[in-house]
């Protein structure tokens, strides 16, 4: 079993900061680019610059990009000539980090423009702004402390003075403004243990010269392309991107100077300041049990704390000399070991002592410092536990040998009852935080909650002066079992107490989950209906709970009515999600990472699903961090729908086009030819923060038919309440496991019976009025108000043209002809298209003539000069056919032709290059046409071997006459 020492704690602060000596940037700026390592590197970008202390920078190397002796400034200047390595590096600054807790947990959810934030100095776990949303930090030279640091897209920071710890990594992101609200000569210095990206347009406001600090253990990387005052020092490496423009210093291990990139050094007065102490001890903090037994090892807790609430530790290696002197095993001076605490042993005499240290600020817990020592007492062994799982406990009653100085067993208990009295105590959370005070169970009823309420038992010593007891707990925490005894008749003045060898911990079975989802099937149904949009943050409700049976579940339903254990508090608790539904889907992010469980009946965060579906939430402790145990997590009911926040069209996966009425090489469609389109538009889901969201697809992409849609002229500007210029509409096709909107069906743009301006050569685009799906999400809504179509949605509809349209006004016209002499002849059948003024002579890649057969329908001989011909339909060149009278052998006499047009790939009636006529047949000569129902042709007559001579002409006789 695993025994613990009880620790009372409560506080006592004398305070009067201590210091840890100044340093200055004298030997760690020593110009505007400096690498602090041996093995450092500085690379100059093309025409990068760099202004102010000369030509040698402070570094083992200095490479380029460019080394053009052709043109020196293609190269990296250092004050107008190429920069060069000085061969050796400039000293590293070192701090003391402060980590904190995060025990005032988060800040921001990282949603769109959320309320502003108000921020005084604290330790914080998340910091999260969200999009266009305004956080005011208010302490100056104040101290704040992070877990994590992000800033959305245009979201603002104002800034006072003061040093802000992060413990993990920050981010500025596009078009942040970060604005310094402090006094003059007060600095802003954030200090970073992992990386510190700037993103581009990132802007700063009312820094002077040396104001702003940036400190990284780890990388830093400055893409911002606006003027900024900064200074950076990174551990390994810093990046500066293309045209970044910086007024201050940079030291790194490895600094990379982009294309363009410019740094104006500001000089060592306005720098020696920067690198000021950055790692405070408030005081000291000395931590003990009282009463202990002089039998035992008799250890003091020393921790170093950055504030009052000792929530933080400064790592050092200062000596420190504890008092009284004479008492300390090894000697009164101390020193730690590059940690925040360390452990001292006192001497192991009888007596009451009065604990501190001789020069330094210091508090004690118990807070009066005095610890009391005796050589006789309860030695209390309590397992750690799960909360309401009974335990045995062991008590027993000891004392010190004389001539070993160990604990043995007090013959005066052994095999005796004896009336003891019993009562707990919380070491953690401590009496002034605590939520309740629930009593420890002994057997089967409660003991007494503090010494004066303390409960008397009989409890029955064995030989080895020990007895036995079920202990049950029902809370949380680090608790004490504590024992006396007062003599009475022979053993009066006999006084025995304690607290044992070890406190004992006692932690939740696992944590219940709950959120507001009503989602009872994973899926899309009434039984799942939609909860939140994927980035816009839900409550998450998170209770402790104790425990009930071996290998219950620790799932929401199975803890829902679990005994909740409300001191229970830890920070960083991970969350995770776990995709339910789609299958074989994405899991997303959860937003924030963890969460702080405070104390009371139940702790609650703000979260966010990056994803669509249908979730569950995990919350999982890390482990050995609960009093170096591990506790449990839990897993929430089912989170859902989770739903997009807005729809795009994404243009790259959208190919949308129109097949071709006449294929290449023609490649376009006449008006009032059938053609259809094919390909889709791919319809993506984006979360508030912008990102496609990957499980839109399928069954939970809820696109539907009811869209407001239509085909247009490339060259119109409809409105929404115009009809398509197609007939009849597309039908709207779906295709959900591809996400995309397809369209089925023919359709045609009608022909035009007079041709004007508008007829030449044009394409159609597509429209959806009011993109939407069932959840109504719509098109581009980004701030994601309620809407319905008509309202909110009716200034962003969604267009594209239509790819391979291009449609043309055609027809077919004949002309009567007459051949005087010979044989053959040409028969004008002419295609022709409009070119927007006229009709002209054209060609395409679809349209042919049938060959008529010999009928009199098709080919008849009205004179007897002509009784047979043949003619060269395989051969019409879309403008002239040939015809050939081949009896009698000297025609003498008409052909009347009629020819059907059709297409030339599938044989379909080609009635968009001819006119519908009324009458019952079609004139010789002219437009191709068709009557209703019947089927395009065009008629005309060639007459052979009759001269009809010159036209006629008539002369007017004009007679002069004299005067």
């Amino acid at each position: 079993m695993n025994f613990r020492s009880f620790v009372f704690i409560l506080s006592s602060l004398l305070l009067s900061p201590l210091v840890q000596a100044a340093e200055t940037c004298n030997t760690v700026f020593l110009g505007a680019l400096q690498s602090h390592s041996s093995s450092g590197l500085i690379h100059m970008g093309y025409m990068s610059r760099v202004y102010g202390g000369g030509s040698e920078l402070k570094s083992p190397t200095v490479t380029h990009t460019s080394n053009a002796v052709s043109n020196p400034e293609h190269s990296g200047l250092c004050d107008g000539q190429k920069c060069t390595a000085s061969g050796t590096h400039s000293e590293p600054w070192v701090i003391n980090f402060e980590i904190g807790t995060g025990q005032n947990g988060n800040l921001g959810t990282g949603s769109y423009k959320e309320p502003s934030l108000v921020i005084a100095e604290g330790d914080y776990a998340s910091f999260n702004l969200g999009q266009e949303t305004t956080a005011r930090f208010t302490t100056a030279n104040g101290n704040y402390r992070f877990k994590n640091f992000k800033t959305g897209y245009r979201s603002v920071l104002e800034l006072e003075s003061g040093d802000y710890w992060v413990d993990g990594d920050l981010l500025l992101d596009n078009e942040v403004r970060i604005r310094f609200s402090g006094a003059a000569g007060q600095q802003v210095r954030f200090f970073v243990s992992g990386k510190i990206t700037v993103n581009w347009s990132a802007i700063f406001q009312d820094f002077s010269d040396g104001q702003l600090i940036f400190y990284s253990k780890s990388n830093i990387v400055f893409d911002s392309r606006v003027p900024v005052k900064a200074i950076l020092y990174a551990e390994n490496k810093v990046t500066l991107d293309y045209t970044a423009k910086l007024r201050g210093a940079i030291s790194a291990k490895e600094i990379d100077v982009g294309q363009e990139a410019e740094i104006t050094y500001i000089g060592k007065s306005l720098i020696d300041s920067a690198c000021g102490a950055v790692s405070t001890i408030h005081h000291y903090q000395l931590s003990f049990s009282s009463p202990v037994l002089s039998c035992q090892a008799i250890p003091i807790t020393v921790t170093a704390c950055a504030d009052a609430a000792c929530s933080a530790t400064v790592a050092q290696s200062n000596s420190i000399t504890l008092t009284p002197s004479g008492r300390w095993i090894g000697g009164t001076t101390k020193t730690f070991a590059d940690s925040g605490s360390m452990v001292a042993y006192l001497t192991r005499e009888a007596g009451s002592v009065t604990l501190g240290l001789s020069s330094d600020s210091y508090a004690c817990t118990p807070s009066n410092c005095i610890i009391e020592i005796r050589d006789s007492g309860f030695q209390i062994e309590v397992p750690d536990m799960i909360a309401n799982k009974p335990v045995t406990a062991i008590i027993q009653a000891v004392k010190k040998d004389d001539s070993s100085e160990k604990c043995i067993a007090d013959g005066g208990f052994a095999g005796k009852t004896k009336a003891v009295s019993y009562w707990s105590s919380y070491l953690s959370p401590d009496a002034d935080s605590q939520v309740g005070n629930r009593s420890i169970i002994l057997g089967d009823s409660a003991i007494g909650r503090s010494e004066v309420a303390a409960t008397t038992r009989n409890t029955t010593f064995n030989a080895n002066a020990q007895a036995q007891f079920i202990l049950n707990y029902t809370d949380a925490g680090q608790m004490q079992l504590n024992a006396s005894y007062t003599g009475m008749g022979d053993e009066a003045g006999l006084l025995m107490s304690g607290s044992g060898s070890g406190s004992f911990v006692s932690r939740p079975y696992g944590l219940y989950l709950a959120t507001d989802s009503t989602c009872s099937a994973a899926g899309v149904s009434v039984d799942c209906p939609r909860f939140a949009k994927a980035g816009d943050a839900f409550s998450l409700r998170i209770e402790a709970k104790a425990w009930e049976r071996d290998d219950e579940p620790r799932t929401a339903q199975e803890l829902q009515d679990n005994i909740v254990t409300p001191n229970f508090q830890m920070a960083g608790i991970v969350l995770e999600s776990e995709l339910v539904a789609p299958l074989h889907g994405q899991a997303g992010t959860v937003t924030p990472g963890s969460y702080d469980h405070v104390l009371g009946e139940q702790s609650a965060a703000q979260v966010t699903f990056s994803e669509v579906g249908v979730f569950r939430l995990k919350a999982t402790p890390a482990a050995s961090t609960y009093f170096d145990l591990s506790v449990d997590g839990g897993q929430s009911a089912l989170v859902g729908r989770i739903i997009p926040a807005w729809l795009e069209l994404d243009v790259d996966d959208s190919d949308l086009s129109q097949e071709l009425g006449c294929p290449a090489p023609s490649a376009f469609t006449y008006q009032d030819q059938p053609t259809r389109l094919s390909g889709g538009l791919k319809v993506t889901g984006f979360g508030r923060g912008g990102t496609p969201t990957l499980n839109y697809r399928d069954d939970f992409w809820r696109v539907g038919t009811d869209q407001v849609y239509g085909l247009y002229r490339s060259d119109s500007a409809p409105t929404s309440d115009e009809g398509s210029h197609v007939t009849p509409k597309p039908t709207i096709k779906l295709d959900p496991a591809n996400a995309r909107l397809q369209f089925s069906d023919d359709y045609r743009y009608p022909r035009q019976v007079t041709p004007s301006a508008t007829d030449a050569h044009f394409g159609l685009k597509w429209i959806v009025w009011d993109l939407h799906d069932d959840d109504k999400v719509y098109f581009s809504n980004r701030q994601g108000e309620e809407s319905e179509w008509g309202e909110k949605t009716e200034g962003a509809p969604v267009s594209g043209l239509i790819q391979d349209s291009q449609f043309r006004l055609g027809r077919v016209r004949s002309e009567n002809i007459r051949v005087p002499l010979g044989n053959i002849g040409q028969a004008p059948i002419m295609l022709e298209q409009w070119n927007g003024t006229a009709w002209q002579v054209a060609t395409d890649s679809c349209t042919t003539l049938v060959e008529p057969t010999d009928t009199p329908e098709q080919l008849s001989f009205p004179d007897p000069g002509v009784t047979a011909a043949t003619l060269d339909a395989a051969g019409w060149n879309q403008s002239l056919l040939q015809v050939t009278a081949t009896a009698p052998s000297t025609p003498h006499g008409s052909v009347l032709l009629r020819h059907l047009l059709l297409d030339k790939d599938n044989g379909t009636n080609v009635i968009w290059l001819c006119r519908q006529r009324s009458e019952v047949s079609a004139p010789l000569g002219g437009v191709c046409s068709y009557g209703k129902g019947d089927i395009a042709e065009t008629r005309s007559s060639i007459t052979f071997g009759i001269y009809q001579g010159p036209e006629p002409l008539i002369f007017r006789r004009e007679i002069y006459r004299g005067m």
